[in-house]
């Protein structure tokens, strides 16, 4: 497991969030959005979920990791099965003959906010001589 951050468009604007890559099955989860699902499975309200959700697992990793149970929090959050439309998938293979490159212009991590944000259906990257596919999950 490998932990990141997205930014998720808010009414206020965009908001920062954590995200984790489970690396064996592929996948990147928003994990404050995956704990407010699994509360609300549990038979929380969904204020209530939101609030122990935000609590739990903050929008700063720095705050997060701060917290002695905080990998905790995340693997138990992230083994409810999340939101369809916070889990994307991710694979990569490693090529000899890619050359390393930013495509459009844009640094990583832009091309996948916009990736995330646009709703795009797929992301392709080429970065340190591997190829990135970034793919939503259908419901």
């Amino acid at each position: 497991m490998k932990i990141g951050r997205i930014e998720r468009p808010s009414p206020s604007g965009p908001v920062p969030r954590i995200a984790v890559v489970d690396t064996e099955a592929g996948v990147a989860v928003d994990a404050q959005r995956a704990e407010q699902a699994r509360r609300l499975v549990a038979g929380d309200s969904p204020e209530a979920a939101a609030r122990i959700a935000a609590a739990l697992i903050p929008q700063s990793l720095a705050a997060g990791l701060g917290a002695a149970g905080f990998r905790e929090d995340l693997e138990r959050a992230v083994s409810a099965r999340p939101p369809a439309d916070d889990l994307y998938s991710l694979s990569w293979r490693a090529t000899e003959d890619i050359p390393s490159r930013q495509q459009d212009g844009l640094p990583a991590g832009l091309e996948v906010l916009r990736f995330h944000l646009r709703k795009d259906a797929a992301l392709e990257r080429t970065c340190d001589r591997r190829r990135w596919l970034w793919t939503r999950h259908a419901a």
